[in-house]
């Protein structure tokens, strides 16, 4: 009786020591960046954050669900991620320190809201000295007024490495928030209309012909697929920027 006592006791206090180092927010992800505008069928989404002790969290949200509440961590500004299907780079944003009451997230801070995620396991400590809201600023003016089209694959080219090595060294400056160099050039597509980034479906664009301009980092490979037409084009790019393949499969 009075070990079940002592169990019961030391299972209250652990509930109220995590209860005592978090606090709820509200997380949505914002109704104009849903799927539906595609063509697709509405997705559910894996919602995730870390922990105080470097451990990811996540609870799933249904289809059409767009808002959820979730507890993270006092006294840190805390990255927040929601993945497609559990799995595409999908939405990103931070919960501040102190204010944070309900945070929307978006497609543009996606990339370094996973970085995060990911050193959070194992450099914890530089990740939760970070002030988030400083470093969103800066990725906000990472804009490249030559892409084409304008901002929507400023995601893709976020040097992810040399922002993992900053922040694990301590060093993260708004120098370390660089874009990769990009190509812009005319691809060919057979069909006008619109088109979404196989890769991560929450890139897409609107042709309004069969010809179109798009800045895309180098080196990689692209798959975009017409949301009506069942075209797939892939565009693989060189060490250059030039372009090496273009393929279309229907």
């Amino acid at each position: 009786m009075r070990l079940s006592f002592i169990v019961l006791a030391a299972l209250l206090l652990a509930g109220c020591s995590l209860a005592a180092e978090t606090r709820r927010i509200v997380v949505e992800i914002p109704v104009e960046n849903s799927w539906e505008a595609l063509g697709l069928e509405e997705p559910w989404h894996l919602i995730q954050w870390p922990d105080s002790r470097g451990s990811i969290r996540s609870l799933r949200l249904p289809p059409g669900v767009s808002r959820a509440e979730a507890d993270l961590p006092k006294g840190a500004d805390v990255p927040v991620l929601a993945r497609p299907y559990g799995r595409y780079p999908g939405y990103g944003g931070w919960a501040d320190a102190a204010e944070s009451s309900r945070i929307v997230l978006s497609p543009q801070f996606s990339g370094f809201a996973s970085l995060l995620l990911d050193l959070w396991q194992s450099v914890p400590e530089r990740c939760a000295a970070l002030r988030l809201s400083h470093w969103g600023e800066a990725l906000d003016q990472l804009k490249d007024p030559a892409d084409h089209p304008p901002a929507d694959f400023q995601l893709l080219r976020l040097d992810r490495s040399q922002a993992r090595i900053s922040i694990i060294t301590g060093e993260l400056s708004a120098e370390s928030l660089q874009l990769l160099p990009s190509a812009a050039g005319e691809v060919e597509f057979p069909e006008a209309g619109l088109w979404y980034l196989r890769e991560d479906p929450c890139q897409r664009f609107v042709l309004p012909s069969k010809t179109g301009t798009l800045s895309l980092p180098y080196p990689g490979a692209y798959t975009f697929v017409h949301v009506k037409g069942g075209h797939e084009v892939t565009v693989v790019l060189d060490r250059e920027g030039g372009t090496m393949l273009q393929t279309d499969r229907q």
